[in-house]
C-alpha cells in the first residue's frame, strides 16, 4: 500500500494496525500495514517498499504518516542456531512502541 494512502487512510479516521518489521539484525526497519488480516508493506510513489536504517528514523516517518503506535516485531533466529526445532510463529518478538 502507498504511504499516500496511508496516509489519507489514517486522515479519514481510519486506524489500521501498523507493524514495523526489524529485520538484518535489526539494522534495518520495514513499516507494514494489516489490509485484510495480512501485512503489507508501505511502498513510496514509485512502488519501493520502504524501509529505514534506524529506529528513530522510523518512528518519526509514523508519527509524520498520522500513526500514534506501531507493534515493533523483531526476528529472534537464536534458537535456530542451536539446532533447535522451531515454528515461524515462536520466532518473533512483538513490542507496542508509541510513536
Amino acid at each position: 500500500m502507498q504511504q499516500n494512502q496511508v496516509k489519507q487512510w489514517l486522515s479519514h479516521g481510519g486506524k489500521p494496525t501498523c507493524i514495523l518489521m526489524a529485520y538484518a539484525d535489526s539494522a534495518f526497519y520495514r513499516p507494514e500495514v494489516i489490509v485484510h488480516r495480512q501485512p503489507e508493506p508501505i511502498t513510496d510513489n514509485h512502488g519501493d517498499i520502504i524501509h529505514f536504517n534506524s529506529l528513530a528514523n522510523a518512528k518519526l516517518a509514523l508519527k509524520k504518516l498520522g500513526f500514534e503506535q506501531a507493534t515493533l516485531k523483531l526476528t529472534l533466529p537464536y534458537d535456530e542456531m542451536l539446532g533447535e526445532a522451531v515454528k515461524s510463529e515462536h520466532c518473533y518478538q512483538d513490542m507496542k512502541i508509541c510513536l
